[in-house]
């Protein structure tokens, strides 16, 4: 890297001396081989030092022909017809086929007034860059999205390393693009699977992608499994829990409701990552299920996960099932280090919960007289167990949701651990954090 640096530094004295800044005997550009020369064009190519490469191509022809592929290698376009950038470019891919494919990476930025360029003519545009590596389309209007990407193949599919949309798809293209067999991560907002879309790619046999996220969105089961199914080295996924059916939409919101939680209906599809999967985050978000069959997920085989952040549902039921929680802790694997339960309107840590309302006299007893022992003990078994079972857990965290449900309105307030409790994880060195719902109605 040192001789690299001292070439870039003769290669930037030679380019000073040639504009005029003192007398020229020869280049020591002469002197450099052809992959050192490569080696500094790659570094003048990015960021800063553009201004250099330019330069560097203006001094002579053979220069120009040896830096010509460098030049477009970052390009950045603003869709309107009176950009001259956008027209010069467009004039050179073009003219010049060679040109877009020595193209790397393209952005679409805004302006100052919105794109007037045709979805078809930037889909042609696309089909002359057949080398891509990274493509923004952020600065293109929704209803580009589709047409541009998804109207016929496009070479770069099995190039493109990295793709930003700024939005306009729905499930049929999402299960498109996370087949394109390069990317390896993806990270998806706002998608709608209220009639669990269940086709997908036929040519997406095997899916390479180390993150997967679903933000704000609801998927369901058939686009939940698929996808793992095919999964071979998936390390990340964040997504809702996947819409079961029966299914209905709220009458007075967005939420979707559903009849019975089965916790054991996500195990066929999760075993496909169990393998390689280092942190799984779900959510319950908007989502109501009437009841709960007390099934338990089981991830004490997956062998890779550390980071563990789910709905409390997937391991407890409501305590008015009269369900034993004793033993939860072996459904964790032996890798885990964070372990997040998050318990939804109807599942209570220590009292009872019925349509986001706490039972009266259950709360009432539990500020008065706390906890016992039979009402502890599975959260004491993580520390009791933790030098055989996981001996990386450093952090336990059980958190109520406190979100305003029915009648009632709800504060949180972090629980008093007795002394049994605190001396234990303390000695297993586990942090442990439980935030309860505070009735402020009582």
């Amino acid at each position: 890297m040192s001789m690299l640096r001292r070439n870039l530094t003769r290669l930037r004295r030679s380019l000073r001396i040639q504009q005029g800044c003192g007398p020229y005997h020869g280049t020591p550009l002469s002197m450099l081989s052809i992959d050192i020369m490569h080696l500094i064009l790659e570094i003048l190519s990015e960021g800063d030092s553009r201004t250099d490469l330019l330069n560097l191509a203006l001094t002579c022809r053979a220069l120009w022909i040896f830096t010509r592929q460098y030049i477009p290698k970052d390009v950045t376009l603003y869709a309107h017809s009176n950009d001259q950038t956008f027209v010069l470019f467009q004039k050179s891919v073009n003219k010049d086929h060679s040109y877009g494919r020595n193209v790397r990476h393209l952005t679409f930025t805004t302006g100052e007034k919105s794109c007037n360029i045709s979805a078809r003519k930037i889909r042609k545009l696309l089909q002359s860059l057949p080398a891509l590596h990274s493509l923004d389309l952020g600065g293109l209007p929704y209803d580009h999205i589709v047409p541009t990407l998804f109207a016929k193949p496009l070479q770069m599919k099995y190039t493109l390393k990295k793709l930003d949309i700024p939005g306009g798809l729905d499930v049929k293209d999402v299960a498109e693009l996370i087949s394109f067999p390069v990317i390896r991560k993806w990270r998806f907002w706002l998608l709608d699977d209220f009639e669990f879309y269940s086709k997908f790619p036929k040519a997406a046999t095997d899916i390479w992608l180390k993150e997967l996220s679903f933000e704000d969105s609801q998927i369901a089961f058939p686009l939940f499994a698929n996808v793992l199914r095919r999964c071979r080295n998936l390390q990340l996924l964040e997504c809702n829990l996947p819409l079961q059916r029966p299914l209905k939409e709220a009458a007075t919101s967005r939420e979707r409701e559903m009849e019975t939680f089965s916790a054991i209906n996500l195990a066929p599809s999760l075993m496909h990552v169990a393998k390689t999967l280092t942190k799984l985050q779900l959510y319950d978000d908007k989502q109501i299920w009437r009841k709960y069959d007390g099934s338990r997920l089981d991830l004490s085989s997956f062998s890779k996960l550390k980071n563990i952040d789910v709905p409390a549902m997937l391991f407890l039921a409501p305590i008015s099932q009269n369900i034993r929680r004793g033993g939860v802790y072996k459904l964790f694997p032996l890798t885990a280090e964070t372990i997040k339960l998050k318990f939804p309107a109807n599942i209570g840590i220590f009292y009872s919960t019925s349509n986001g309302k706490l039972d009266a006299e259950e709360y009432s007893q539990f500020l008065s007289t706390g906890v016992d022992a039979t009402q502890s003990d599975w959260i004491q078994e993580f520390a009791i167990n933790k030098s055989f079972k996981f001996p990386g857990l450093q952090e336990l965290s059980l958190l109520e949701n406190t979100s305003s449900s029915g009648n009632q309105a709800f504060n949180s307030q972090n629980w008093l651990q007795p002394y049994w409790i605190r001396v234990s994880f303390d000695e297993a060195q586990i942090q442990l954090k439980v935030s309860l719902r505070k009735n402020l109605n009582i």
